[in-house]
């Protein structure tokens, strides 16, 4: 439960030219920002990576790109409330949603 940096290793070779390579990169930023840690994504024919925890790229290759990467990683230092509260985030925004459509019904006669 107690980590600073997330490493992704992927095998992007069997995307081939699809888009699937740059949503594997994509979800790489949107993790980062989820869990508020530092990603470092290496592939092997896709795109790798730095990934601050606040999303902005640090490093991006190219696809089929051989490269290498030296640096430093950042940390937030605090939890972010999806890493607290997971998918149940989510739960409560479709409750609220719900019981707000209810209640607007109810009162305002929808």
């Amino acid at each position: 439960n107690d980590y600073e940096v997330i490493f992704n290793i992927s095998e992007d070779a069997w995307f081939n030219r699809s888009i699937g390579s740059h949503q594997h990169f994509a979800h790489s930023i949107f993790r980062s920002i989820e869990e508020g840690k530092h990603i470092f994504r290496s592939t092997n024919q896709g795109i790798s990576s730095s990934i601050n925890p606040l999303g902005q790229v640090i490093y991006k290759s190219e696809l089929n790109e051989k490269s290498f990467y030296v640096g430093n990683f950042s940390t937030l230092n605090k939890k972010t409330i999806f890493s607290v509260l997971g998918n149940l985030m989510f739960f409560l925004l479709v409750f609220i949603t719900i019981l707000i459509r209810l209640l607007s019904r109810k009162y305002f006669k929808i």
